[in-house]
């Protein structure tokens, strides 16, 4: 887990000597979650300039780093996130704190991503849904299709606030 813009200005959260590949369980104690606050307001103070804040990009598909299928990791993921945007909102309460940005919007990938993010209390740790559309082509598999998909989730959660297409090829602009 690294929020590489907050922690060790752009380094891994190993420079910091937490080890990300064991379960969040890590991260879950009052103090661990305080430091993980702390740090955020303190790279937020820093930097009052920057007012969107990136938590991880391009979870994987499933294991440690994307608890996809195992709601206890994501929700445990989600303190984590919490945690960090309570730092930052203390340095800056007008910034903006986005979701984990999958590396594709496909119904069983990303899109799944977010509903499991959502549903374990994501919707009050971030205020942007970013995903990563990648795709051949917007028509190969169909970008209309999954992004019909994407926005009935976010209807399901009554997230209401932005979706940013954080990465994507030709077709950025959709």
């Amino acid at each position: 887990f690294y929020f590489s813009s907050i922690f060790d200005g752009g380094e891994r959260m190993g420079a910091r000597k937490w080890d990300i590949r064991k379960d969040f369980t890590l991260h879950q104690s009052a103090a661990d979650l305080a430091v993980i606050e702390e740090a955020a307001y303190k790279k937020a103070k820093e930097n009052p300039d920057i007012s969107i804040w990136k938590t991880i990009n391009e979870p994987g598909s499933g294991g440690i780093l994307n608890p996809v299928d195992n709601i206890e990791e994501m929700k445990k993921m989600v303190r984590c996130i919490a945690a960090a945007r309570k730092g930052i909102l203390r340095a800056n309460p007008k910034a903006l704190v986005l979701t984990p940005d999958p590396a594709n919007m496909y119904p069983t990938g990303g899109i799944r991503y977010i509903d499991t993010f959502l549903k374990a209390g994501g919707k009050d740790a971030c205020d942007i849904v970013a995903i990563h559309p990648y795709r051949r082509r917007p028509e190969s598999p169909d970008l209309d299709a999954d992004t019909a998909a994407l926005l009935s989730i976010l209807k399901k959660h009554s997230f209401t606030g932005d979706v940013w297409f954080t990465e994507g090829i030709y077709n950025q602009n959709y």
